[in-house]
């Protein structure tokens, strides 16, 4: 336990450590190319640039040097003409000065929303920049009954997955486009064979991606998996697109104009495109199949999750659960037209009020209707921080089977397997149910208040407007 506060000590130090280069690296930034008569600070050190002045004193690489002066640009007041410029992100530039937020949880806010702040409203932009930093640094918050609730800090990656919400709220149109032409295109090609393989190329969408690992995830919970997981690459597919060219031979003549000509409808999107739609037929059919393994207690499915007053009022996103992209509303919408639909009722508390038929409330496992609904709810390992997907999770009965809990969806939530095992432990986690919603409690070493929190929301659970 002290070696566990030592570190903490260690890493506020190195939090601070770490804003004062940032600081400094700006500020010999604005600094080193004012000529004061005599010559700039860059001439006098014989160097090319900034940057080189400040790698031959740092001795850092430019790349670092670079990530350093961009963070600074975001969180410290600019060199403008006549008069200094305002800080773009001063609620990020506050807690790294104060050395309450790390480098790279300030590095992700400040990017992540720059992406979307010539499109969102300013207002709006604020309020997600500054509950960005609450999560991060673990400001105290409000509960749902709007009483003050001490704060949880979520380590860097956590406040990624917070912040790619955020930018579909604030700009869902530019991150998952409704237009066909601007949505991005699911690619894949393979390079020149090298090593005796042939390398594969492109990328691809939420939806694909989402489809795909599915099934992986399915095959992967056997003990003799048939598919085995590759790197994928973010460089495009460069192959041509008349490899795959399709033959326009006409299937008529028309030649004395009284007979009519048949259309031949010729696919002239890039074979990148066309293989995917082969790829992802494949794992349909294949997710579909009786002797395919289940996930669940069921055929693996992909799950998309939408806020109904997005689907009413034409805006907003979709969620896939286990990735952190979001997909169009046009995407959903085509599904909707093409797939059954499992509903889940929830009141206006976010609490699961029917999903299917009646339960049986003593059966032993939930079946996977009930698992749809739980993962609806809480998105995930409902321990805050846990970035295990939900069809990783296992559904715990948080009034154990075994002293009379039903399996109900008011007694179930979704736990990761490394997690369950430490439920209840001496200095692990607990769970309680509240109103059909989960809440967890931190260990005492982790969280001194001992506050007893909802898991962080689905996604799909506040509509973007």
């Amino acid at each position: 336990m002290a070696a566990v506060g030592v570190m903490g000590g260690l890493e506020n130090l190195g939090r601070l450590v770490d804003a004062a280069r940032v600081s400094a690296a700006h500020d010999v930034a604005q600094r080193a190319a004012i000529d004061v008569g005599s010559g700039s600070l860059i001439k006098k050190l014989g160097c090319r640039n900034t940057i080189d002045v400040i790698t031959t004193v740092t001795r850092v690489s430019v790349r670092e040097v670079k990530r350093r002066l961009a963070l600074g640009n975001f969180t410290a007041v600019r060199a403008g003409v006549g008069a200094p410029l305002p800080v773009l992100y001063p609620a990020v530039g506050a807690a790294l000065s104060a050395g309450t937020i790390g480098v790279d949880a300030a590095e992700i806010i400040v990017t992540g929303l720059d992406k979307v702040a010539r499109r969102a409203d300013q207002g709006q932009l604020d309020a997600a920049e500054q509950h960005l930093v609450d999560v991060a640094t673990g400001a105290p918050t409000v509960d749902a009954t709007g009483d003050p609730c001490p704060g949880f800090a979520f380590p860097a990656d956590g406040v990624r997955g917070l912040l790619a919400v955020y930018q579909a709220h604030l700009d869902p149109n530019g991150i998952a486009p409704q237009d066909r032409a601007r949505e991005a295109k699911s690619s894949i090609g393979f390079g020149q064979l090298r090593d005796g393989l042939y390398p594969l190329t492109g990328g691809m969408t939420p939806l694909d991606r989402g489809i795909m690992e599915k099934l992986w995830a399915a095959h992967f919970a056997t003990s003799t998996p048939t598919f085995v997981t590759t790197d994928s690459t973010d460089s495009t597919d460069s192959t041509d697109s008349s490899e795959d060219s399709d033959s326009t031979e006409g299937l008529g003549d028309a030649g004395d104009g009284t007979e009519a000509r048949p259309v031949v409808s010729v696919d002239t999107r890039p074979a990148g495109e066309k293989r995917v739609d082969v790829l992802r037929a494949l794992f349909v059919a294949g997710a579909r199949d009786p002797e395919a393994p289940t996930i669940g207690a069921a055929a693996p499915t992909v799950m998309v999750h939408v806020n109904a007053a997005d689907l009413e009022a034409g805006r907003g996103v979709g969620w896939i659960d286990g990735l952190d992209a979001p997909i169009s509303l046009t995407t959903v919408t085509d599904l909707m037209k093409i797939s059954n639909v499992e509903p889940v009722v929830f009141d206006h508390k976010g609490k699961i009020v029917q999903v299917g038929s009646v339960q049986n409330r003593r059966k032993r496992l939930f079946d996977h209707l009930q698992r749809r609904a739980i993962t609806a709810r809480d998105g995930g390992c409902v321990i805050p921080g846990c970035t295990v997907p939900a069809y990783f999770c296992e559904v715990n009965h948080v009034i154990p089977y075994s002293q009379g809990g039903d399996t109900v969806i008011s007694n179930g939530s979704l736990i990761c397997w490394w997690h369950h095992q430490g439920l209840d432990n001496i200095g692990g986690w607990r769970i309680r149910m509240v109103n059909g919603l989960p809440q967890v409690k931190a260990p005492h070493w982790l969280d001194p208040t001992d506050t007893w929190r909802p898991p962080q929301k689905h996604r799909a659970s506040s509509p973007s407007s």
